[in-house]
């Protein structure tokens, strides 16, 4: 019945596929290409694509599509922990704002305008000139930028759900908050979190290739989706693949992640489509 459901739903199929050939290709699609993603070639510098480079060669020779797949791993192995993490740093301070409101939400709602009032970019920016660039200081950008979307939309739901009925029979026969938000309001909480996890996932995967394409992100010779349109941008007019086909695998990787998140908001939760989607597109 939850297989049917999910065929069923095409949005959530769609994003299923393309997320999962992502992520099999990008991890596991570089077994079988019998190129190096970082050792230059100068004897094949911006080969068109072909049948022995399916997506044409580099200024420096290097395979493209070995490179872009590496590309796709290395921002993968930062974006999900970086958004899972957020994730839980987020619903956890979003529950317990809600919940407990007075002082306590006061003080976590103010460290989260303060937040969204930082855009990413900037915030990058300030980050690498006082600590330098390193996939750790990448992270704490994102962590930084990204538990606020996650606080904001399980408060909104905590609010919601601690005058319930259920909630309000348990404080009667003597539950504790710690408790009720650990076995009630943060499991009731999952469902538009989840959601959002699988879309934020998406737009994170924007603003990692956008940190690398400003060169504040993953540096030379280590590929990186933005990296590499950033250098296939010189060559466009005579080697148009460099640009083509690096923006090509960044579309489809960011519709994936939001037709998943799109397709998980409904199917988990259907009372929440509308209500969901007013909270995503005025948080995000």
């Amino acid at each position: 019945m939850i297989l049917e459901n999910i065929f069923s739903d095409r949005r959530l199929l769609a994003g299923f596929i393309i997320v999962s050939i992502i992520i099999a290709f990008s991890f596991f699609g570089q077994l079988f290409i019998p190129y190096d993603p970082i050792e230059p070639d100068l004897s094949s510098m911006l080969l068109p694509p072909s049948l022995t480079h399916p997506l044409g060669t580099d200024h420096m020779g290097r395979d493209l599509l070995i490179r872009i797949l590496a590309g796709l791993e290395i921002s993968l192995i930062l974006i999900i922990p970086s958004v899972l993490f957020s994730a839980g740093v987020g619903t956890i301070l979003g529950v317990i704002a809600g919940y407990y409101g007075g002082i306590i939400d006061e003080i976590i709602y103010y460290f989260v305008n303060l937040m969204l009032s930082l855009p990413t970019l900037i915030l990058a920016l300030m980050f690498v000139g006082f600590f330098g660039f390193s996939i750790l200081n990448l992270f704490t950008i994102l962590v930084l930028s990204l538990w606020v979307f996650f606080a904001r939309v399980s408060r909104n739901v905590t609010l919601s759900l601690k005058n319930e009925g259920f909630v309000e029979g348990l404080k009667a026969i003597g539950a504790e908050g710690k408790y009720l938000i650990i076995k009630h309001l943060i499991p009731n909480s999952l469902a538009p979190v989840i959601a959002l996890t699988a879309t934020t996932m998406g737009l994170t995967f924007i603003i990692v290739s956008s940190l690398c394409f400003l060169g504040v992100g993953v540096q030379p010779p280590t590929p990186e989706c933005g990296l590499i349109l950033r250098e296939g941008i010189t060559y466009m007019r005579v080697a148009p693949w460099l640009v083509i086909f690096p923006s090509i695998f960044i579309i489809l990787t960011v519709a994936g992640f939001i037709l998943l998140g799109d397709g998980l908001r409904d199917f988990l939760d259907p009372k929440m489509r509308f209500r969901f989607r007013k909270i995503l597109i005025s948080e995000i």
